[in-house]
């Protein structure tokens, strides 16, 4: 039987492969489910899907990517803020973005069960980092909040998509504590691998990475 070492091990011997496919991990049901019930609605606006999109980290990552594309952006002005990302790509595109999104999500989430308390709580941090770095982008420099914003809500993506490998090791999903110190051993790696996946604005990539020199422990 695999011990809760060899599952570590393994983990961590998975993340020097390739990210083969589109990422899609799950991050916070409750949040998923919002965005799925604002999507639905034929009602809704502009700006209230932007608040909604920025609340799911990897929809929010989604959505930038998009309205960097080639397709997208045919005069290289890169954006880096939700808002005026779904400005740009518009309603119709973003709500099936995040419908097929969002229902890979809830369809994988009953398979990571083991894993939700850890991504609650995880995306209750993003939450607040996003939140704390707009206030003091806004307040203290002359950086734009909106991409200070969206570099918070993407900063732990790289732990959200560790959480979601750790289903496949039962041993470690047993024992909480070396889930969490493996995923912060990881992070960093992690983080590297998916925002690179994602595509995103070069900036907002450094500014995650440089965060990790002032705080590396899961919530």
């Amino acid at each position: 039987m695999q011990t809760c070492r060899d599952a570590v091990s393994a983990l961590r011997q998975a993340m020097e492969k390739q990210i083969s496919g589109e990422l899609t991990f799950p991050t916070s049901l409750d949040a998923s489910r919002r965005v799925l019930r604002a999507v639905e609605n034929p009602d809704i606006g502009l700006a209230t899907l932007a608040k909604i999109v920025v609340s799911e980290p990897l929809l929010s990552a989604k959505v930038i990517r998009l309205a960097n594309s080639v397709a997208m952006n045919p005069t290289n002005q890169v954006i880096r803020d939700v808002r005026l990302a779904v400005v740009r790509v518009g309603m119709d595109p973003i709500k099936a973005l995040a419908m097929v999104l969002i229902m890979n999500q809830l369809r994988q989430s009953q398979r990571h069960g083991g894993t939700r308390s850890l991504s609650s709580r995880l995306w209750e941090r993003s939450i607040n980092v996003a939140a704390l770095a707009y206030v003091i982008a806004k307040k203290m420099t002359t950086l734009n909040p909106d991409e200070a914003m969206f570099a918070g809500i993407v900063h732990d993506l790289g732990r959200f998509y560790l959480l979601s490998q750790a289903v496949d090791y039962p041993e470690l999903l047993e024992n909480p504590a070396a889930l969490a110190e493996t995923v912060n051993d990881l992070a960093e790696r992690a983080t590297k691998i998916v925002l690179g996946e994602l595509n995103l604005p070069t900036s907002v990539v450094e500014a995650v990475l440089a965060s990790k020199q002032y705080g590396k422990t899961m919530p």
